[in-house]
């Protein structure tokens, strides 16, 4: 946008209309005739009223949009002092991103001052045409490359000029992008006279450079590759960033003297906006490849919750498109969330919330968001799934950890009563020995026998307890095949009455724990497994446990049965402590978590997969023993 504070020649000023508010700036060339700035309408009350209507028609047709005309007029003006002045005006508006203007900016040459130099305004005109056009190009394009390449073609066919070419400076080296001129010819010519000499010195150029008679100007070589491509005038304007050349506009002119102060002046401004635009688009493409590149998906909506802009990560996260993400507002995706309701002292506001993907399942996410410009609102959302899973799996390591503490002290409570009864029942034993044979100590003895038999039972449940609450380390080499077999036939009347246990032993390497803990695990599996088949049906159910040896060389168990299944909305949560789905007295919930606690404390996983109405399967992965482990539990 031009700037009206810029100085220009005696007899030229700037003028700036912002459409929005109606003021008015008007540069030093107005002082004494009106105020600096005013409304617009104080302003038309200064054009002679027998030009009013007709600037009132042409401002109405700059300012008409979306296609915008350059405003050329002549008016007459009334000053402060009450003298009538006449101006010359070339104008022209700047679009906003939607095409409408924003603002009119144009330059006035009074008459009186400037009399006798029609040319000189009618050049300030064109340029003046051309800074519009670049302003507009500013806001059409998207990339450096093409700025450039567009404001070298503004230059020749507005401008008037026979050449214009852009270059680039990076690492003090400069880069023809693009030329632009009155014919192929010229272009040839002066690409291969000029390129390798007026190159070389731009990046040490920090200044616009002109000259307006290359034959006399002592410039050597330089001006002699520009003499012998035709042109006697030439200019260079660097496009600064932070102190920095970074890119240039190189103009040529055929005629001497081609260059006057206040065309150059306009030249600067405009190597100026350039050097600002061209800064900005620079940081606006850095913004494009950390928005596209980010891990985290990026939203950009406006004041309809419509989404204006999305980054790839948000459409990997949603499961939508691109296109179909903008089809969509926010409140599509959140339901009964208004996406702008933040605390009002607010400029950012972070919570947790579900989105809904294109699958019509729920993500969990924490929503970053964040207002920018022009009522925009910038959002940030990072998927939580994984720390969702993560804290799940804390937090039944933390009940499993409290559940071992409890554990630990029942264990202890029970074992000094249970290690008098085991004695007492023992010595009751030995003293029915010794009375005489009789049907009624035959009873008793068997009685006893019994109860020692339970207490012992208790004793492995109470050691249990311990093992839960304190894992033991692996002391052995156990052979899976002994332990399943052992558990088979723990539960095979207990399964005959509901379906078929059958066994699929195929070759398994040994694992390395105690064979208690591993029938504990085996028979708990295949317990469930039965009670979860339908009464009634023991020909059409089967429970199936199976080993084999995995793609690793690991250990693999594999319990399947037909039963009914596990709804989903409970299966993540069967391996917490005092979980159940069973009836009362069927079971206490510590099954599972037991043999979850087991297993990994040996190094392994255990999967479930399950079908309601189908069945389930339960997978147990262990390290295989290895020579050294045996070795060492053989010392």
């Amino acid at each position: 946008m031009a700037d009206s504070s810029a100085p220009l020649p005696n007899g030229w000023s700037w003028w700036s209309v912002d459409l929005r508010t109606s003021k008015v700036r008007l540069g030093q060339g107005f002082d004494g005739l009106v105020e600096r700035t005013i409304t617009l309408e104080e302003l038309k009350q200064r054009v002679h009223p027998d030009d009013r209507v007709r600037v009132e028609q042409e401002f109405r047709i700059a300012t008409a949009g979306p296609t915008l005309t350059p405003l050329l007029l002549q008016f007459r003006f009334l000053g402060l002092d009450g003298r009538i002045r006449r101006f010359a005006n070339a104008a022209g508006a700047t679009a906003g991103p939607d095409g409408h203007p924003l603002t009119l900016d144009g330059i006035a040459a009074d008459l009186e001052t400037v009399r006798g130099d029609g040319t000189r305004l009618f050049r300030m005109q064109r340029l003046y045409n051309v800074l519009l056009a670049i302003n507009h190009a500013m806001v059409d394009v998207s990339n450096n490359e093409a700025l450039l390449a567009r404001a070298s073609r503004i230059l020749v066919e507005q401008g008037g000029y026979p050449f214009a070419s852009a270059a680039v400076v990076d690492h003090w080296r400069a880069t023809r992008l693009s030329s632009s001129g009155t014919s192929t010819h010229t272009l040839d010519a002066d690409a291969s006279a000029t390129d390798s000499v007026v190159l070389s010195w731009l990046p040490s150029a920090p200044q616009v450079w002109v000259s307006n008679d290359l034959e006399t100007a002592g410039l050597g070589l330089v001006a002699d590759a520009l003499c012998a491509a035709g042109y006697r005038s030439a200019a260079t304007l660097p496009l600064m960033h932070e102190g920095r050349v970074v890119a240039a506009l190189m103009i040529r002119c055929h005629e001497r003297h081609a260059f006057g102060t206040d065309e150059l002046e306009l030249l600067r401004q405009l190597a100026a906006d350039l050097g600002f635009a061209r800064a900005k688009l620079a940081q606006a493409q850095r913004f494009r490849v950390l928005f596209e590149e980010a891990s985290d998906a990026m939203l950009v909506i406006d004041s309809t919750h419509s989404l204006l802009d999305v980054n790839q990560a948000a459409v990997r996260l949603l499961g939508y498109s691109r296109e179909e993400l903008r089809e969509l507002t926010m409140r599509s995706l959140t339901p009964g969330d208004d996406p702008f309701q933040m605390p009002a002292s607010s400029k950012s506001h972070v919570r947790q919330r579900s989105l809904r993907r294109r699958d019509g399942s729920f993500v969990p996410v924490e929503v970053n968001k964040r207002w920018v410009e022009d009522g925009l609102l910038h959002i940030i959302i990072r998927d939580l799934s994984e720390r969702k899973r993560l804290e799940s799996q804390l937090v039944l390591a933390d009940r499993l950890a409290s559940l071992g503490t409890l554990a630990s002290g029942v264990a202890h409570e029970l074992n000094n009563p249970l290690s008098w009864i085991i004695s007492n029942l023992s010595q009751a034993k030995e003293q029915l020995q010794t009375l005489p044979d009789s049907p009624l100590r035959n009873e008793l003895t068997e009685l006893m026998a019994e109860s020692l038999d339970g207490a012992h039972r208790i004793v492995s449940v109470v050691s249990d307890l311990k093992t839960y609450s304190r894992p033991e380390a692996p002391i052995a080499r156990v052979s899976l095949h002994r332990v399943i077999e052992h558990s088979v036939q723990v539960l095979g009347i207990q399964a005959r009455y509901r379906g078929a246990l059958l066994k699929q032993l195929g070759p398994v390497p040994d694992v390395i724990g105690t064979e208690a803990q591993l029938s504990q695990v085996f028979i708990n599996l295949l317990l469930n497994a039965v009670q979860s088949l339908p009464q009634g049906r023991p020909d059409e159910n089967q429970v199936v446990i199976a080993c084999f040896t995995g793609a690793n060389g690991e250990a693999v168990v594999e319990v399947r049965d037909t039963g009914q299944g596990i709804e989903p909305e409970t299966l993540n949560r069967i391996f917490d402590p005092f979980f159940t789905t069973k009836a009362p007295g069927f079971g206490t919930g510590l099954g599972l978590s037991l043999i979850y606690n087991i297993i990994t404390g040996l190094g392994g996983t255990i999967e479930v997969q399950s079908t309601v109405a189908v069945g389930s399967t339960f997978r147990v992965v262990l390290p295989a023993a290895k020579p050294v482990e045996l070795a060492k539990t053989s010392e």
